[in-house]
Order: structure tokens, then sequence, then C-alpha cells
């Protein structure tokens, strides 16, 4: 029996065969669209982050610059240079705006017109330029542009940061008068601003006008009575001036501020020189368990770059006048393990192991202070040299060298900071670049590491 056909309506559709060519082109689409958006949200946010890690960058730069710090602003404003690559937008100018400044307190003119004309062109701003030459100008000694420079009104930096620019500016390079000039500028322009009458009073005090200094940091308080860095000043001034009664009773206002362990440092300082040692340790001994590394950083803020570990010094030169020989001893040590450059502190130490009867002890810190007094003797004679022939590139690589070994490292780095400008091909001085360093970063992890008050771990 044969089958009757179904029904049309009933019938299949006959299967045509796949065009495998439209088929791998929609796959292809399909998995472009699934990757499409997690890309560009990936690409969005290394953007942001990177836009985010410059703006870190930049702060950290500005804190630098404000502790007088410019080798480290710079060291942050390359890794902003760096994070600009991954950014969607294009860079504004703030980067190369700040470069400028820290090598204008280096004295590196050309690198820093260089970052002035880079900001200028990432801005496309004329007037911005001409303030950026302005401040150019006035760095190097231009009155007429200081003057130029507050008529901006505060347009592209406030006045207070341009005059203090200025005013550090003059100072690191030893133009005092010229520095103290701009300072009566800032004050006629801004009498109720006391950083003006504070910085006025650092250029007096760095030119030994004490009693000018003085009054220039009494007046600061007057204004702003937690101006704690005038409160500080002041105190050191009357202190230079043996008017110890006065220094603590002026460091004594710097007393629970962010300043507190450096005053109770000072003020022990002042009580010992009084010889009331009971109450000069009493002040002190607190202070002995803390990182070197935390007052060097609270000396910066209050411009008072100090190269030793001052708690250790204050506290030995205590205990030695209380013929407390044997507790002074390991302190000396401690303040030779921050810092391994200072004569003074090699003498002291050889005393007070002489007068314990300890000779043998006493033989290898002699020979070192000895060894240091004959190349701070070269390095006298070096800087003369230099003073006559600036362009004698092997003596100021020199120098850096000795520096190296018996100033600081931060003198070492800004001599050959400008050799390497003036001759970039020089290998000695790269040599000896990335020795400091490396010296440098060993030190600060040394000393970051816990520590006893005798400086042993």
């Amino acid at each position: 029996m044969s089958r009757r056909p179904l029904p049309k309506r009933l019938q299949a559709e006959p299967v045509s065969e796949p065009d495998t060519s439209l088929a791998k082109v929609s796959r292809r689409r399909r998995l472009r669209l699934r990757w499409l958006l997690p890309t560009v949200a990936a690409l969005v946010l290394v953007a942001w982050q990177a836009d985010a890690a410059g703006y870190l960058c930049r702060k950290m730069a500005l804190h630098a610059m404000g502790d007088n710090r410019p080798h480290a602003a710079l060291a942050w404003l390359d890794w902003a240079v760096r994070s600009e690559s991954l950014r969607l937008l294009p860079p504004d100018d703030s980067t190369p705006r700040l470069q400028s400044l820290a090598y204008f307190r280096l004295n590196l003119r050309d690198s820093a017109v260089a970052a002035l004309d880079e900001a200028a062109r990432r801005r496309g701003d004329a007037r911005r330029l001409s303030f950026y030459r302005d401040l150019a100008a006035a760095h190097h000694g231009d009155a007429t542009a200081v003057q130029r420079l507050t008529e901006y009104g505060g347009e592209y930096l406030p006045p207070q940061v341009v005059f203090e620019s200025v005013i550090r500016h003059g100072h690191y390079h030893g133009h005092f008068d010229w520095a103290i000039s701009i300072a009566d500028m800032w004050i006629a322009q801004l009498p109720d601003d006391g950083a003006a009458l504070y910085h006025r009073g650092r250029m007096h005090e760095t030119s030994n006008r004490f009693e000018a200094a003085a009054d220039d940091y009494q007046s600061a308080l007057n204004l702003q009575p937690h101006l704690y860095q005038a409160a500080y000043r002041l105190g050191m001034v009357l202190k230079k001036q043996r008017q110890f009664d006065r220094a603590e009773q002026a460091l004594r206002q710097c007393l629970d501020s962010p300043y507190d362990s450096i005053a109770r440092i000072e003020i022990a300082d002042a009580l010992w020189e009084r010889s009331e040692t009971e109450a000069a340790w009493r002040y002190v001994e607190s202070e002995l368990d803390r990182s070197p590394l935390e007052y060097a950083d609270l000396y910066r803020q209050v411009d008072d770059f100090v190269d030793d570990d001052r708690a250790a010094v204050t506290a030995a030169r205590i205990l030695e006048s209380q013929n407390r020989l044997t507790e002074a001893i390991p302190l000396w040590k401690r303040a030779l393990r921050f810092n391994s450059r200072n004569p003074e502190a090699y003498d002291a130490l050889v005393a007070v192991l002489r007068r314990s009867g300890r000779d043998a002890e006493a033989e290898p810190y002699a020979a070192r202070h000895q060894e240091l007094l004959a190349m701070r003797r070269e390095c006298s004679e070096l800087r003369i040299q230099i003073s006559d022939n600036p362009n004698d590139i092997e003596a100021r690589v020199r120098l850096a060298e000795l520096y190296a070994q018996c100033e600081s490292l931060a003198s070492a780095h800004l001599v050959l900071r400008e050799v390497l400008a003036d001759a970039p091909g020089h290998t000695r001085a790269r040599q000896l670049q990335a020795e400091v360093f490396r010296q440098k970063a060993d030190a600060d992890r040394t000393l970051s590491e816990p520590h006893d008050r005798t400086g042993s771990h």
C-alpha cells in the first residue's frame, strides 16, 4: 500500500546549507563587541589612575618644596611626567610649572626656562608665558620683574607663594640683602601677613643681624600667635645671643604644637647652658626614643637644616657635665651613627673615652677625626680654586666626592647636579651621583629601623 503524501502545509521547508563566511563574520563581530566594553572600561580606569597618580605626585612635590627639598620635589615630578603618558586627555601645565620652581631653587636656569616653555606650550597662553618669564627674571635679581609679578593679582600663583619662592631662592644663593628687599615689598603689599616678617627675619638671622631678626620674629608672632616657626626661630636667635632665659620662654610657645619634640630638645640645650642639668635632662630624656629622621624632618620645616642627631648630642653633653661618662659614650656613638662626617662629635667622643681611661678604644676615633679635618681643609682650598675658575669640572667633582665623605650627602648631590647640568656625559660624576643615592637610601633605611636610646639594635 502506498503512502499518501502529507499536505503541503505540514511539509517541512527544505533546509539550506548555512553560509559559513557570513557566520564567521558575525561571530567575530560578537567577540569584538563582547570585549569592547571591558577594554574601554579598563582604558578609562588606567587613565583615571594615571590622573590620580600624577595629582598625588604633584602634591608630594609641593610638600617637598615647602620643606625646601627641591631635589625630592623633582623626583616626585619625574613620576608625574611618567604618569602623563597614560592620560586620555592632553596634560596640563601643572607639572612643568612646578619643575620650573624646583629648578630655580637649585639655580638651574636653563632647565627652569625649558620647563616654563613647556608649560606655556601646553597652555597656549601668552599672558601666562609672560608671567613665567617674569618669574624667571625675578629669581635672577630683577626687582622690576618682582613688581610686575604682583600686578597679576594671584592669577597664576598667590602673591605669597611668589614672594616666598623668590626670597628662598635669594637665601639659598646667599643674596640676603636682595631677599630682604623682596620681603620689604611683600610687607608693603600684605602688611598683615606674618609670613612676610618671618622670612625677612630669616634673612636678618642668616646675615648675623640678630637684633633685627628677633624684632621681625616677635612682630610676626604679634600678628599670628600660632606661627610656631617664628617662635622657634626667635628662641634660636636668642640662644645665639646667649639670652637663654628669653630663649626658653620663646621655645615654650612651641610646646604642644607640631614642633613640640624639637622645642623640648632646644629648651634642654638652653637649660644646659644655664647649668640647670637636672631640668635639662627631664626635657631631653623622653625624646631619645624617637628616630633621628623624625627630628631631621621637623627641623627642615622650621628652616633649621641640622645634620646631627640633636637629641643624642644634647643628652650626651648633659650627661658629660654630670660626669656620667659611661652613659654619655653610647650617645656620642649614636650621634656618629646618624652623621659619621662630624669632626666635632668625633672630638667629643675621643675626649670622653680618654677621661674614662679607654685610650685604646679612643685611637680609631681620633684618627678619623684628623682625617676629617684634613678633608675639610682640602674642601676649603677647592672652594677657593672653583671661585677663581668656575669651569674647572674636575675640581667640582673632587669637591663633591669630599663633601660625600666629610660634609653631607645633600651638599655632594647639589654639586653633582650642577656638574652634570654643565657636563652631562661626565662618567665619574654620574658614578658619584649613583653612589650618593645609594648611601642616602642605606642611611635612611638603617636610621628608620627600631632602636633604643643608645642607637643599638
